[in-house]
């Protein structure tokens, strides 16, 4: 998959390689969907390439070692299940931090050192996280730790303390639509509304190019919100019970709602040009503005802690409304 935007952090990456300077361990952090495992993935194959080439150069031995004997790649989807047996609940537990330990306590095959990447390392149990500190503080030599998380605060501030952080933000909405235009098979119209879907992760906008029902889908979803807003606060409590019960993806609807918010905020400032899915303004008056302001900040709070206070939060809001 093509890389989109993150160019500074593409050339930092490229850089360490280039003039072989690492660290031994890092964290790749930032919002879902952004590239950030792509990106981690290239840099772990230019760590493993003899000839330091960011994503590899396909042409050493190291590169042509399939699957490399000095990688070790851990994700939800894919647990290296011929050295990990675990008895964890989860498959981020102690088992798996052993198993990275083990990986990393011999020495390289083919490649300049042995990587470690671990995917959603937010997943890690507590006593995985303390089983890798002590790896991570007293790393064996040639051996660099990836973690790749866009939840940080969820790992111990003694393991990010330790790691050298870079952060993949949202990407560009201009990056997106170029990167979208190129593939013939979509109207200008589909190619600027996948753009603005994505809402700066290209994750999601490759989905909605590979999907032509989840674009149609994500149309509905800001038509019902819309909808949603008009009404009053009984009407709302009644729709949001429905909505909470059935919509399997109420984390991305929360993103809509926050994306439809903001948009109301730059049309009323005279900044609609920037707006995201709305196309015209809708009236508010100064009462209308501050709540909308209040519900945007509720969101993304409500965004940061999802799911834990989701169905509580949504219900106050919605209460407040009429205070």
């Amino acid at each position: 998959m093509q890389i989109i935007g993150h160019k500074n952090q593409l050339a930092l990456l490229k850089g360490f390689l280039e003039k072989g300077l690492f660290f031994s361990s890092f964290l790749f952090w930032g919002p879902e969907k952004t590239g950030k495992k792509q990106i981690a993935l290239g840099f772990a194959k230019g760590l493993l390439c003899q000839n330091n080439v960011f994503n590899g150069c396909q042409d050493c031995l190291a590169c042509k070692d399939n699957p490399n004997r000095d990688f070790l790649f851990v994700s939800e989807s894919f647990l290296p299940s011929s050295i990990i047996k675990s008895n964890d609940d989860k498959p981020y537990g102690i088992d798996t931090s052993r198993a990275v330990i083990k990986f990393l306590s011999l020495g390289a095959s083919l490649s300049k050192r042995k990587v470690v990447l671990i995917d959603n390392a937010h997943l890690l149990s507590e006593e995985a996280q303390n089983s890798l500190l002590k790896i991570i503080e007293e790393p064996p030599a040639k051996s660099v730790i990836i973690l790749v998380s866009d939840k940080p605060s969820l790992i111990f501030e003694t393991v990010l303390s330790r790691t050298l952080g870079i952060y993949f933000p949202l990407v560009k909405q201009e990056d997106i639509l170029h990167w979208v235009s190129d593939h013939k098979n979509l109207t200008e119209k589909q190619a600027l509304e996948i753009s603005k879907f994505s809402f700066g992760r290209p994750g999601i906008g490759f989905n909605l190019m590979a999907d032509g029902k989840q674009l149609e889908l994500y149309r509905e979803k800001v038509l019902e919100l819309l909808s949603f807003e008009r009404q009053s606060a009984g009407q709302k409590l009644i729709l949001l019970k429905r909505f909470l019960a059935t919509d399997p993806e109420i984390s991305k609807d929360l993103e809509f709602w926050q994306a439809i918010l903001r948009d109301e905020l730059l049309f009323s400032l005279g900044l609609g040009d920037l707006s995201l899915i709305l196309s015209k303004k809708r009236e508010l008056n100064q009462k209308d503005l501050v709540l909308s302001l209040k519900k945007l900040s509720n969101l993304s709070e409500m965004a940061e802690n999802f799911p834990a206070t989701a169905e509580s939060a949504l219900k106050q809001m919605v209460l407040s409304e009429n205070l």
